[in-house]
């Protein structure tokens, strides 16, 4: 494999796709939320069996190397690398020639990630929220297909089946509808503040209730004297 790879590099065309790079002017995704498990293990295997698929990066404006996909192999490379092992000093990459976005990287992010076994369900949701934000941004600048199924176009998007993103998406829609529902209204906020600076006291407002906090006889006093009420 180690040759087939040799034989990439040789054969690069002119917008150099395929190269070698410093290991030392690469840096990690910021944008990367994936789990980086079983490193020393990948680093054992690379190795003894040498790298298999060369990581894809992106230069960055600055010169240097954005990690796209394959950040757990850099890590492993760069573990035998910094225990004295020298034939990572220069790594085999795919370089991203045209000019990427924030939105662009998480999308290569997540295409790259879709199919781990290591990703849990709480992640999962995370990134099918992720993939939603970028769905209705496109839809509102008219980027996204007449006729498109927001689920088809997130199940295409994350690699996950359509039957699991609509699974997620119920759940990502309970779980706003109970934030909402926990949420004061601006009008019982501004209500909240009202009373709390007149009775000096602590208070909640919500639709159906008005709580107030009182900690002795003295607070009940100066209510029902606020309220006009005789003792």
């Amino acid at each position: 494999m180690a040759d087939v790879i040799e034989e990439m590099l040789n054969d690069a065309s002119k917008d150099m796709r395929f190269k070698k790079i410093f290991i030392e002017d690469i840096d990690p995704c910021e944008y990367n939320m994936y789990p980086m498990q079983e490193i020393e293990q990948l680093a054992q295997n690379i190795k003894e069996c040498g790298l298999l698929h060369p990581i894809t990066l992106y230069r960055k404006a600055d010169g240097r190397y954005m990690i796209l996909s394959g950040e757990r192999r850099y890590r492993a490379m760069r573990m035998n690398y910094e225990l004295g092992d020298e034939r990572w000093k220069e790594i085999p990459a795919i370089i991203k020639s045209t000019e990427l976005d924030e939105r662009e990287i998480r999308r290569l992010l997540r295409r790259g990630n879709a199919n781990r076994e290591s990703l849990s369900k709480d992640l999962k949701i995370e990134i099918v929220k992720e993939s939603l934000e970028d769905y209705l941004a496109l839809k509102s600048e008219g980027k996204i297909r007449a006729g498109t199924l927001k689920r088809d176009w997130i199940s295409m998007d994350t690699g996950f089946s359509a039957r699991s993103v609509q699974d997620y998406l119920k759940i990502i829609e309970d779980n706003c509808l109970k934030k909402d529902k926990k949420k004061p209204s601006s009008h019982y906020e501004d209500l909240q503040k009202t009373i709390k600076s007149v009775l000096k006291l602590p208070v909640k407002v919500t639709d159906k209730q008005i709580s107030i906090k009182i900690k002795d006889e003295e607070d009940i006093s100066r209510i029902l004297d606020i309220l006009g009420i005789e003792q």
